[in-house]
């Protein structure tokens, strides 16, 4: 087993990936410029260690621990050198910080998918093998794991503050399972930024069919869901006059994933499928008429001929169809992309 030091450590690395915005300045609106440059000449003063560091975590000497986090390769945490991506280089300087501090170093144990950072986890925990420190878990997997067991709740780790800015507390509010919170996001998660869906939408096509532009319908208010599938169907073409769509040789109307665009049209309208009652979360779509009648006039939509190309329908379940998917959007083949 890992020490409590150790585990001080990975809680640190695991929760710090703080910005400046962490320590703004309160100064008040009539401060004159002379106080500002001041202010702005202090805060330039303000070193990375003292950014990065969380002052209530005990130092620890790890004589050049090597510590192994499980991740996919999108999500690095072992940054090689910096590059010029903020992302990337914020987490290049965090870990250097870190490593200079605890006398320690970083190691990227990747694996292609996200089922396969679970299955590690899970054989891992099985085996008793300790062959890393940290996973990265999808957070279907990360519930079902806790249910199995496998999982300690955060609030028993010792140097876990879940209280710092750099946690979201606003998603882990509605993790918790009978007000206990199994595992937390933070801004190590960037994934909970990067992922909210989008609707993108080609520009070119829209001026072809002469169709009203959604940035239109938007600053006029009525961009809904019914006038985002009209758009879509008026947008098809039978371009080989095979009688038949096909997402490469014709225009489809829109071009996703399932698991992307469905759960966006119930959330953008408010909707939840989960609902807390006594602090135990409950699946609350069944008998929810506002959800069943959204999805109802939704799939007619979606389920037109020509309306929607879905890799992962069409081709089955696997991230390399995503990245299909979005190439035949990119290519001219779809009115609108609807994607993280």
């Amino acid at each position: 087993m890992k020490t409590k030091n150790l585990i001080s450590t990975i809680l640190l690395f695991a929760a710090i990936l703080c910005s400046v915005s962490c320590g703004e300045d309160s100064a008040q609106t009539d401060v004159s410029k002379t106080e500002t440059q001041a202010a702005e000449t202090t805060a330039e003063a303000v070193t990375e260690e003292a950014l990065y560091k969380a002052d209530y975590l005990p130092d620890a000497d790890y004589n050049g621990y090597v510590l192994k986090t499980v991740t996919v390769p999108e999500f690095p945490v072992a940054m090689a050198a910096e590059d010029g991506d903020v992302i990337n280089d914020s987490i290049y300087k965090r870990n250097r910080i870190i490593s200079e501090r605890y006398n320690m170093d970083f190691e990227d144990i990747s694996v292609p998918t996200y089922m396969d950072m679970t299955n590690t986890f899970k054989t891992s925990a099985l085996a008793a093998s300790n062959d890393f420190d940290l996973g990265r878990l999808i957070m279907r997997d990360a519930f079902s794991l806790a249910q199995e067991g496998f999982i300690l709740p955060v609030s028993e780790l010792p140097y876990a503050d879940i209280t710092q800015d750099w946690y979201i507390h606003y998603v882990n509010d509605e993790l918790t399972i009978n007000d206990k919170l199994y595992f937390a996001y933070s801004d190590e998660c960037i994934s909970a930024f990067t992922s909210t869906i989008c609707v993108i939408f080609n520009q070119q096509i829209v001026a072809d069919l002469d169709l009203t532009s959604p940035y239109t319908l938007v600053d006029e208010g009525k961009w809904t869901y019914e006038a985002f599938f009209e758009m879509a169907g008026e947008a098809r073409a039978d371009l080989d006059n095979d009688g038949k769509y096909s997402m490469a040789a014709d225009r489809l109307g829109i071009c996703s994933i399932y698991d992307e665009m469905l759960p966006s049209m119930w959330i953008s309208a408010g909707i939840k499928v989960v609902e807390k009652e006594d602090g135990i979360p409950v699946f609350t779509a069944p008998g929810n008429e506002k959800l069943i009648g959204l999805l109802e006039n939704v799939y007619a939509y979606w389920m037109a001929d020509g309306m929607c190309y879905d890799a992962f329908i069409t081709k089955g379940h696997d991230e390399i169809y995503r990245t299909e998917s979005r190439a035949q959007y990119t290519e001219g083949h779809a009115l609108f992309m609807v994607m993280s």
